[in-house]
């Protein structure tokens, strides 16, 4: 029983960081004001959204130098890699904290 609460939770935090990613993409897209931050960090959760990786990314902001940790779903074929630069956008969801937008160019 226990395996099946896991599983559950698991999928459930999937899913939710693959709506808060997918909110802030189209954001982005519509023209929302990005932060840019630099990657020092990632880790796999193990978790798969339409075989989409759910990872940690550990992030300095760029602006401030200001480290954070964020949840998110990335593009298995943009999965970023420490050195890159990201763009986050303020979460509407949570207050105060960021939402993964996109890979930067670089």
């Amino acid at each position: 029983m226990f395996g099946r609460k896991k599983a559950k939770a698991q999928l459930q935090a999937g899913i939710e960081a693959a709506r808060t990613q997918q909110r802030a993409a189209a954001a982005a897209a519509a023209g929302a004001p990005m932060t840019a931050a630099l990657v020092t960090g990632i880790q796999d959760t193990g978790t798969l959204v339409n075989y989409d990786p759910v990872v940690v990314l550990l992030l300095t902001i760029q602006a401030t130098g200001q480290p954070i940790s964020l949840e998110t779903l990335v593009s298995k074929v943009q999965i970023p890699r420490v050195g890159d630069v990201v763009g986050l956008i303020p979460n509407p969801a949570a207050p105060g904290t960021y939402a993964y937008a996109r890979l930067l160019p670089s």
